[in-house]
């Protein structure tokens, strides 16, 4: 039986033949990249000409196209995204996906009639996060994927925006714009588009170096469809635009047959492409070992050449769907005239030859419905046809011939064509930021038990978990003006109203300022009154979206640590913080690897992964809610400060460190000493895409 609320099927696109294979094979819509800022930089993607032949065949079909500008832009970047998003006007498409707030700024200056979709790389996963989208203006909120049926279910309730859901295809074992392990240990950044698929090489909690610990297998909700239909999701999406066009299909397939109320073909489907078959472990909820899995050689060999073929002929040709009414008139000394008729067209005519009087056999209304209905290669079939022709005219067959290519022609322009999107050029400017007139130092902790004696001297602000600071006796004389409370990095579900308890509990403590790491943070944080900081997991990496930032609410700001330190000294400054010392946070699961192999008992909370270098990876358990995977060394800016004498803040992130630590830790950084053991720089100076790290 087919579902009632039909959602919008959305499909990937790398190249055209994928387009052609998604909208021949049932997508409602395709999503695809242009040639730069594509969160897909290695797929072919699609330049002026391209995008322009991707839009109207995905427009002949029906079907939308969105254009994905859904990577961070760094400061010098802005007007090379705005070529892209007139391109993308001229096309047309309809809708674009981005992460970055300073792209946001860029379509409400230059496109305001564009819709804007947020892509899944802002992590929006609860509902505060996807009203304060809907606040801002945005048509639509790609969920991350990390979320439940249930969850998903208790967003829809609470808002009216758009929303989608990825069903199938790969799953990244970090939430989405939260991973920097390719970028921190290879140069190639995730949130840039250039990701090396690092997780899915060997890592391992239990000692076997042939372990993948971070491969996930791939996603898949078709058990799940109807329940999608009913709770009201918009779209829903496949992953997949660096897959071939047979994935493509076969995907489509699948989830149009859902659809329809047919059998969705799951073991053709995973023939095609999977990792040790599938996993419902998000919508189900039930995060476990089973979710993980890596592609056999089986998995390889199961996509036979007889599949294949099979898949490529179902987009290789025009496929037949458009019923079209054809009326003819052949009448004495006028020429001849053909009139077509589609649904939701404006009719089309064309004007042929003046008939001949027949000196033999004239022409029947039966030889002229047969040349008319030869439609073939085109999108039409044909409907009802009407002929009227006066006694004994001749009109040769080419004639006719030329009348239906002259009509199919022009009505297949007309559903191919959409008016373009108004562009103005006026790029989104934000002046560099004075030089901060004070330096201060900043101290991000994980529990009290780590701040050293006398820390008040030596940090302007300590930041520590909203829970670490509402165990704070009130008999404790601490400046509360030098405290600040952390928001939990992730807030699934029932998080969120929990949390927003403990903002006001805060307030009643005296506590006043407020780390946030995402949009739905901010927006309870502003809401409840608190003095908000920036932290660096929001993805601060140009000027624009700074200033975005602080329109929503935002006082000051520790930037992304994939910016370079000769970039900050061009553009930060007052009120800007960079990370100067932290194992920092490579990952944020929500499936964690340890317990899948060897249980919450055996972590105690605190446990290693260990790649196939023997580097080892500290993973932190946040009250069974997510977890976060530290870099396998520290960064350590100490002996660089001057380097960053334009910025307010330099920042520690202390995570697991010792108290005897976190006090040697401040006092180099009062010395500005040179590190004495392993270290990072991370990407300040040799920036990304670096073949290894630069040698200090």
């Amino acid at each position: 039986m087919a579902a009632k609320n039909k959602p919008e099927l959305l499909a990937p696109a790398g190249n055209l033949e994928c387009v052609a294979a998604a909208v021949r094979n049932g997508a409602d819509a395709v999503y695809l990249g242009a040639k730069a800022f594509s969160a897909r930089a290695f797929a072919e993607n699609f330049d002026g000409d391209a995008l322009k032949s991707a839009a109207r065949l995905c427009h002949l079909y029906g079907a939308r196209v969105y254009l994905t500008l859904n990577t961070l832009l760094l400061e010098n970047e802005l007007e090379q995204a705005a070529e892209t998003l007139r391109q993308a006007c001229l096309a047309p498409v309809d809708g674009i996906l981005v992460q970055d707030l300073a792209a946001w700024e860029l379509v409400r200056r230059c496109a305001p009639a564009m819709p804007v979709h947020a892509s899944t790389q802002m992590s929006v996963h609860s509902l505060e996060g996807v009203r304060q989208l809907e606040e801002m203006g945005f048509s639509r909120a790609v969920l991350a994927r990390e979320l439940s049926l249930e969850e998903i279910a208790a967003i829809r309730r609470g808002s009216a925006l758009e929303l989608e859901v990825f069903v199938q295809g790969a799953l990244c074992m970090s939430v989405s714009g939260q991973c920097y392990l390719s970028a921190m240990v290879g140069g190639r950044s995730a949130n840039r588009g250039s990701c090396a698929g690092s997780c899915r090489l060997p890592f391992t909690s239990a000692g076997d170096k042939t372990a993948h610990d971070l491969s996930l297998k791939d996603n898949c909700w078709a058990n799940y469809y109807r329940a999608l239909c009913d709770i009201g999701v918009d779209s829903l999406k496949i992953e997949g635009r660096m897959k071939r066009p047979e994935y493509v299909a076969a995907a489509c397939q699948s989830y149009h047959a859902l659809a329809l109320g047919n059998d969705p073909h799951l073991d053709r489907l995973r023939r095609v492409f999977s990792r040790s078959g599938f996993t419902e472990g998000y919508p189900s909820g039930k995060r476990d070992g089973t979710m993980f899995g890596i592609r056999e050689k089986e998995d390889v060999t199961a996509a036979d050449q007889q599949l294949l073929r099979s898949l490529a002929q179902s987009y290789q040709k025009e496929v037949s769907f458009l019923p079209l009414d054809l009326s003819l008139e052949v009448l004495p000394e006028r020429p001849a005239k053909l009139t077509l008729r589609c649904a939701g067209q404006e009719p089309v005519t064309v004007w042929g030859e003046v008939p001949q009087a027949a000196k033999t056999k004239p022409l029947t209304a039966q030889e002229a419905e047969t040349g008319l209905t030869k439609l073939g290669g085109t999108v039409f079939l044909p409907g009802k046809v009407d002929c009227t022709i006066a006694p004994g005219l001749m009109l040769p067959k080419s004639a006719i011939n030329s009348l239906r290519r002259q009509g199919v022609e022009q009505l297949t322009e007309a559903l191919s064509s959409r008016p373009e999107i108004p562009f103005t050029d006026q790029l989104p400017q934000a002046a560099p930021l004075a030089a901060a007139r004070v330096p201060s130092a900043w101290g991000r902790f994980s529990h009290w038990e780590q701040l050293p004696a006398g820390w008040e001297s030596r940090l302007n602000l300590a930041i520590l978990p909203a829970e670490q600071l509402l165990a704070l006796p009130q008999t404790e004389e601490i400046p509360r003006e030098k405290l600040a409370a952390e928001a939990p990095r992730m807030l699934f579900g029932s998080e969120e109203e929990k949390f927003a308890h403990q903002l006001d509990r805060l307030k009643e403590a005296g506590i006043t300022k407020l780390l946030v790491h995402g949009l739905a943070q901010l927006r309870l944080g502003k809401q409840k009154g608190f003095t908000l900081l920036g932290s660096p997991f929001l993805n601060i990496t140009n000027p624009v979206a700074l200033a975005q930032y602080r329109r929503l609410g935002l006082e000051q700001a520790i930037l992304s640590p994939e910016v370079t330190a000769a970039s900050l000294s061009r553009w930060a400054g007052e009120g800007c913080g960079y990370l100067c010392y932290g194992k920092l946070p490579l990952m944020v699961f929500r499936v964690c690897p340890i317990r899948a192999e060897l249980g919450c008992k055996a972590c105690g909370g605190q446990s290693a992964l260990t790649d196939r270098t023997g580097r080892r990876f500290e993973v932190i358990c946040h009250q069974k809610q997510y977890q976060e995977m530290l870099n396998c060394v520290p960064l350590w800016l100490m002996d660089k400060q001057p380097d960053f004498r334009r910025l307010e803040h330099g920042v520690l992130w202390f995570t697991n460190e010792s108290q005897t630590h976190c006090a040697r830790v401040l006092e180099a950084f009062a010395q500005h000493q040179k590190p004495q053991r392993d270290f990072t720089r991370g990407l300040y100076y040799r920036g990304l895409n670096a073949k290894r790290e630069r040698k200090e």
